[in-house]
C-alpha cells in the first residue's frame, strides 16, 4: 500500500507502506525528513504485543523497543537524534509485519 497526502499537508509522508494481512492494520512515520523525533501510528484491530525496529539500509538494527499495542491507533514517538543522516526502515512486527521507509535529516 501507498500513501499519498497532499505535498502542503504537515503529516506528509515520504516513503512507502508495507503490511500484511493481519491484526496489525498500518504504519505511519512521520516527519520525513525526521530531525529528533519521528512519530509512528500504528493502527491494530486487536490488543497485542509487538517488536519496534528501527534498521539502516543494510539490514542493521539500530533502535528496538518492545510495545503493547491497543486496539485502534497507537501513538508512538523514537528518538532519533542520535542517528546518522539517511533512509531508515520503522518495522512493527506482531502477529505480522508492517513497515515505512523515513529519512532522518
Amino acid at each position: 500500500m501507498v500513501n499519498v497526502l497532499n505535498p502542503s499537508d504537515p503529516l506528509c509522508l515520504v516513503g512507502i507502506n508495507e503490511n500484511q494481512s493481519g491484526t496489525l492494520g498500518s504504519i505511519n512515520a512521520y516527519p520525513s525528513p525526521a530531525q529528533d523525533v519521528l512519530h509512528v501510528d500504528i493502527t491494530s484491530v486487536a490488543k497485542q504485543t509487538a517488536i519496534l525496529e528501527v534498521t539502516d539500509l543494510t539490514g542493521r538494527t539500530v533502535l528496538s523497543q518492545n510495545q503493547e499495542l491497543n486496539t485502534g491507533i497507537n501513538k508512538i514517538d523514537f528518538n532519533v537524534k542520535s542517528l546518522l543522516a539517511g533512509s531508515y526502515i520503522v518495522s512493527v512486527k506482531g502477529d505480522n509485519k508492517c513497515r515505512v521507509v523515513f529519512v532522518k535529516q
